[in-house]
Order: C-alpha cells, then structure tokens, then sequence
C-alpha cells in the first residue's frame, strides 16, 4: 500500500498540505502504473481521536493515476483520497478539503458492488463532520468482463454497532463521478455522498 500521509493517535492535525501532481506547483500527475501487482493507495490516513477531534483541513489530494490488478479490501478499497480507519468513539473534523482527478484502472474488479474501490473521503467508524469539502473528477475504468468499478464521493458509516456515530455533512460540493467497464457486462456504482450511521 502506498500513502501520502499516515498519523495515527489522539489529537491529530493536518492542515495544508498537498498530495499528488508531478511537481510542487500542482502540473501533471503522479503515476503509480503497476497493473500486474495489487497495489493500493491512500493520500491521507488518519485516525480519529478519542479526547478531541482529529483535524484534516484544507489539504489536496489531487493529480494522481493508478493502474493495478488489486480488487481492493473492505476497508477502503483500492484508491481512497482522505481515509480515517474504525476506531469506535473515535471524532473528525474534516473541512475544506479538495480531492480530484484521481484516475483509478484496475485489471480486476469487485464480484459485486457491496464494497467501493475508488472513493474521494471515507471515514470508517467515526464520528465525523464533513464541511465545505470539494470532491470532484474522480474516474475508475476496470478492464476485467465480470469486474464491478465502485466510486464514492464521500461516505461516512459506523462500524460498531454498540456506538453513536453522529455524522454532519454540509456545504459540501461532489461532482463529475465516473465509473465504468470497458466490456459493459458488470453492476458499475458512483454514489455522490453516503451516510450510513446507526444506533443500536
């Protein structure tokens, strides 16, 4: 798995930075072109906090392709922009933060489309708040007859059924999502913005 930043602790903060492009003024992309190895990659890791909130503001995940053979895991698939792991009771506060142009092309793909693989920001099992966050180009093509290309802008859900997951989700803009198959026969999936908290 490649990742541009991974924190993980209490009380983190990432604010400012950019990940992707060729170069430090935002041209070209970078290109991860292993179509014959399951590569993975994430430009942002980071696990909410217990104590506080985690604070993932104003970063760029952008400019950035990837080719693999990988079908993804259940957790963020193959491609993921800003991702923040289950961690139960764990807050958030995702803001003003610009994922785009991510190309994923994988040469496998999921049987179904219960799981993604290419998603803008995915927060999974956190309380979180998503504000004023811009999604927007994201493009997955898989090569595979019977391989399913899932796409998610931003998606927030819990994962311990025994915890309140409180999520807020404004002001955010997701926009020209793309999923398809290069053979037309498999169940393509882009969902703008996923919510799927609970309370048992």
């Amino acid at each position: 798995t490649y990742i541009g930043i991974a924190l993980k602790g209490d009380e983190n903060v990432v604010k400012n930075n950019i990940v992707g492009y060729a170069d430090k003024d935002g041209n070209g992309v970078t290109q991860l072109l292993t179509p014959a190895l399951g590569s993975l990659f994430l430009g942002i890791q980071a696990t909410g906090s217990l104590v506080n909130e985690t604070i993932i503001e104003n970063n760029t995940v952008a400019g950035i392709e990837v080719q693999t053979n990988s079908t993804g895991n259940t957790s963020y698939g193959v491609m993921c922009g800003i991702y923040v792991p289950t961690l139960a009771g764990s807050k958030v506060y995702v803001k003003g933060n610009k994922v785009n142009n991510l190309n994923l092309t994988t040469a496998a793909g999921r049987a179904s489309n219960v799981y993604w693989t290419l998603v803008g920001v995915l927060c999974f099992g956190s309380t979180g708040k998503f504000i004023d966050n811009e999604i927007h180009d994201l493009k997955q093509v898989c090569t595979a007859a019977a391989g399913s290309a899932v796409v998610r802008g931003l998606s927030s859900s819990g994962g311990t059924s025994s915890v309140f997951y409180d999520t807020q989700i404004t002001h955010n803009k997701v926009y020209n999502l793309f999923s398809g198959n290069e053979t037309s026969t498999a169940t393509n999936q882009v969902v703008g913005i996923q919510c799927a908290t609970q309370q048992q």
